[in-house]
Order: structure tokens, then sequence, then C-alpha cells
């Protein structure tokens, strides 16, 4: 089943076009991977998936539903959960306190939210530093506090911007088998913006590379790394696979 349709979108900023022509489409309890180099703009989409920017030209039919001209908190409520590159915890606050503010989308109920992050922390296997405050977890967990937020707001599909960069080898293991986790047991599905190739490589089902805000490829992480157009423009001689 179709869960999310992107058809020819597009948005300029000035004299660039940060995204041309772009589209999509995602199945149900897919992962699908989004690379590309620096500035090819990947986030820009996730933005513009997300109601943060308003594309100039396009569709994005989430659900069977249109939901390009609607608002950021609209668009989460639909089910539609996101991280975002730079990792922004309420520093102050509790590691629950972060996580309850995800669960205020769905309900007024404290008691409610906090029930639920609860249960998210025991998901993502923070529940020992519920009472940590923010300013006192490492990046790993602040990565992961970033995921339980938006898991908090039960989306159906979760967008995953750059969520294993700056991770060690075995934090970035850590973090494959949570989003396989997320896939199986929570039954979403994922988009993810990612450099390390390691990831995208062994959680994608198919990736799309975009350069100069333009798909150049689509396929299987196979088919994608023996792609000329993609090892010119991003994966490099070193990820031709025979």
């Amino acid at each position: 089943m179709k869960m999310l349709t992107i058809k020819n979108l597009s948005k300029r900023f000035g004299g660039l076009k940060a995204v041309d022509d772009f589209s999509l489409e995602l199945k149900g309890g897919e992962i699908v991977g989004l690379i590309g180099p620096n500035g090819a703009g990947k986030t820009t989409i996730f933005n513009l998936l997300t109601g943060v920017y308003q594309p100039d030209l396009g569709e994005i039919v989430f659900m069977g539903k249109n939901i390009k001209n609607l608002k950021p908190y609209d668009i989460c409520f639909q089910g539609i959960g996101r991280t975002f590159q730079i990792v922004k915890p309420f520093l102050n606050r509790t590691v629950l306190y972060n996580v309850m503010v995800g669960s205020f989308l769905w309900t007024n109920d404290i008691k409610k939210a906090e029930e639920e992050a609860i249960e998210v922390l025991k998901f993502i296997g923070l529940i020992n530093k519920k009472d940590l405050l923010g300013k006192n977890l490492t990046i790993p967990d602040r990565k992961r506090i970033e995921i339980a937020r938006a898991l908090a707001t039960k989306p159906k599909l979760l967008l995953l911007d750059e969520t294993m960069s700056g991770l060690n080898p075995t934090e970035t293991e850590e973090a494959i088998v949570l989003v396989r986790k997320m896939q199986e047991e929570k039954k979403l599905t994922v988009l993810l913006i990612e450099h390390v190739m390691q990831v995208v490589m062994s959680l994608s089902e198919r990736i799309a590379v975009l350069n100069h805000g333009r798909k150049i490829a689509e396929g299987t992480p196979q088919e994608v790394s023996c792609n000329e157009n993609v090892i010119k423009a991003y994966l490099g001689e070193e990820y031709v696979t025979t």
C-alpha cells in the first residue's frame, strides 16, 4: 500500500533551486534511504514534507491526503514524525519531560503523556536515565531522545535526518538495531537521510540519490552503488560492487 507519494516537488530560494522536480513513493513498512552530497537538497525535502517550507510546485500525498499546505503540527498529527540534524533537547529538563513533549501532540492529560513517554523510553533503552537532565546526556543519548520524542507523537512515517552522524562504530550498530526494531515492532515506515554508508546500505530497501536538487538515481542498494552517475556525484570508486 502506498503511504507517501511525492510528485514533481520543487523549491527555490532566490536564484537557487534547492529541490528540482523530485518524485518518490514509499510503501507502508519500508525503509528508504535518501543520500547525496552536502547541499543536494535532502533536508529541504524533509522540511517540505513536514510543512517547514511550502513547495513552489508539486504534490505531497500522505495516506491518501494532500498535505502540501498543512502546518507542521497538523502534518505531525496526521502521522509524520521527524528528527533533526542538530539535536536540541531541553537541557534543563529531564529526559522524561523531553519525551513527554512529543506525547502532548495527542493528549492534554499529563498522566497519559507520562505513561506514553515511559513506554517509549523503555523501548529505546533509556528508561534508567529518565530523571537525568538533558544537559548531562552524551551525544548518543541525546540522539536517542530525539528519536524518542518523535516516537511519542505516534507516527506512521518517521523521517530520520542524519541520526547516526558522530557515533562510533559500536553506537552506530546499536542505532541500526534500533531502527530495525522500530520498523518491526512499531510497524513504522522510515525515510532516512544518512552519510554513513554502512547504515544506508544495511538498512535501506531502496535508495534515492539527490544531486543539485534533482534525483539522479533510485533503486536497491546494490543498483545504486553500481550506478555511474552516483559514483561520480557522491559515492566514489571505493563503493563499486561486483
